[in-house]
């Protein structure tokens, strides 16, 4: 969605994944709160990409990663995104 970014997807299908997608993995996380505490980040894994959603106060985030992105950096990412909030 970025200009000059090639995306894997067709736009339609990017705005769906945004919409649609990434409410439900919130929306279930948020009926686990009292068990689970509050949701940090959900990653998704496909083949050619990363997802990474990050819940803000009052919306979320949703970005791609590259494959070569190491898991145990999602966290710091998501930090530096709340930060931005």
């Amino acid at each position: 969605m970025r200009e000059g970014i090639v995306s894997y997807t067709p736009d339609s299908i990017d705005r769906t994944a945004l919409e649609d997608h990434g409410r439900y993995f919130i929306e279930t996380a948020e009926q686990e709160v009292k068990w689970s505490g509050m949701l940090e980040h959900i990653a998704v894994s496909y083949e050619k990409y990363v997802v990474l959603i990050i819940p803000l106060e009052q919306r979320y985030v949703l970005i791609t990663l590259e494959k070569d992105v190491p898991a145990e950096s999602h966290t710091s990412i998501c930090k530096a995104i709340r930060a931005l909030d």
